[in-house]
């Protein structure tokens, strides 16, 4: 099983040096593998660290680290809000706000430029696409995404029924929202295709309370009809984070993770393709400060 390490936009972990504040966060990625026991990524941008006159060299413990110790390197990279994702903030559109209503072209060239410069042209390593704004599913996405799509229809067709607005508006939603997460690992895999191509936190699985044992079922559903996405990635990349308070406990964390990774296999078998499955592990609990107690650790 293969471990790599991300960093954390909501729950950063900080680390107070001479004074400055640096923002790092520990992700690891789990291949599943008969091989081996399992390999842990460093992609934490600990080169900020130089300029204070600590450098980290991660490799002496076994752990696979990007020459240079860079953030983009040579083995494992991740991209946030890659390309030109249309999305809406506080309210207000960004890029077009929803994906019928906004640019493929620019998004694809956008991302092809973000690749050519932040990764080498030999890459064959861990690449992760992070975009949690909405899933490529009308259903699974927030409340203003279904309202914007069904406004973008009315505007089009102000003559039609509600039945046939909201209808065109799932079906238009679905389908463009899958264009602009297929597109860029299509374009990813083609500039590298030696590398491990997916997105972060896919499959979902959404057991996020202390006794919930298995993974929400409709979320098993839209599992299986973005099969699409699973099939076009190179890897999987579900998330195991574990959280601390309110009734969990470290038999209740174990099972949490273990049904997640469960339902990355059970993907992976249906999409009948031996990807490598890599889920993302943070040294901290993902509803507290505190780092992970040796126990946790051991069973996650």
């Amino acid at each position: 099983m293969k471990m790599r390490h991300k960093i954390a936009q909501r729950h950063p972990v900080q680390f107070h040096i001479r004074g400055k504040c640096i923002r790092l966060a520990l992700l690891i990625l789990t291949y599943i593998d008969n091989s081996h026991c399992f390999d842990v990524y460093w992609n934490i941008p600990s080169q900020t660290c130089q300029q204070f006159g600590i450098y980290i060299n991660a490799s002496q413990y076994g752990i696979v680290q990007n020459t240079d110790d860079v953030f983009y390197g040579d083995k494992v990279s991740i991209f946030y809000g890659p390309g030109k994702f249309p999305w809406i903030e506080n309210d207000l559109p960004v890029n077009g706000g929803i994906p019928q209503n906004a640019s493929l072209i620019d998004h694809l060239q956008m991302f092809t430029d973000e690749v050519t410069k932040k990764l080498p042209k030999d890459f064959k390593g861990v690449s992760v696409l992070d975009f949690e704004r909405y899933f490529p599913s009308y259903d699974m996405s927030a409340v203003e995404y279904k309202e914007s799509s069904i406004a973008w229809v009315e505007a089009m067709h102000p003559g039609w029924t509600p039945s046939q607005i909201e209808t065109e508006a799932i079906k238009t939603f679905n389908e463009t929202s899958r264009e602009f997460f297929e597109i860029l690992l299509w374009k990813g895999r083609e500039m590298h295709p030696e590398a491990l191509w997916g997105y972060y936190h896919y499959p979902y699985c959404q057991n996020d309370g202390p006794q919930e044992y298995r993974c929400q079922p409709q979320v098993v559903v839209h599992n299986d009809e973005m099969s699409w996405l699973m099939e076009a990635s190179t890897a999987l990349y579900p998330s195991i984070y574990i959280f601390k308070d309110s009734g969990w406990d470290p038999v209740s964390r174990r099972r949490n993770a273990l049904v997640r990774i469960k339902e990355a296999i059970r993907v992976r078998k249906n999409i009948g393709k031996n990807i490598p499955i890599l889920p993302y592990f943070w040294y901290r609990y993902h509803d507290s400060s505190d780092y992970l107690t040796p126990l946790d650790i051991t069973n996650t």
